[in-house]
């Protein structure tokens, strides 16, 4: 019986720090995806606020109120372009951290 322990626990050794590996590599190819999801949804979401803040400028004709929506659009924009530059450090982050606790 105790041939059989000190066996599977030797086994258990060798084998779980592979399953370690591949799971780690399942997280970055998962955050991977997510990034360039969220990049490429965002990027084109960014753009088409930009060119209708764009237009809201142009159209507004001076009047305090369209102007106002246009430059609160344009900051949106500006907020969700900052929010895309943060998806790429968190994704750093996590690999990060499930490196260390892998190593």
């Amino acid at each position: 019986m105790k041939k059989i322990l000190i066996t599977l626990i030797l086994l258990g050794l060798v084998v779980l720090p592979g399953y370690a590996v591949a799971s780690a590599e399942a997280i970055r190819s998962m955050l991977d995806r997510a990034e360039t999801a969220l990049k490429t949804i965002g990027g084109g979401f960014i753009v088409i606020m930009v060119v209708y803040a764009g237009i809201l400028f142009v159209t507004g004709g001076g009047e305090p109120e369209k102007i106002s929506k246009a430059k609160q659009a344009l900051l949106w924009a500006v907020i969700g372009g900052i929010v895309l530059l943060g998806v790429a450090a968190f994704k750093t982050l996590i690999e990060y951290i499930a490196g260390a606790t892998i190593s």
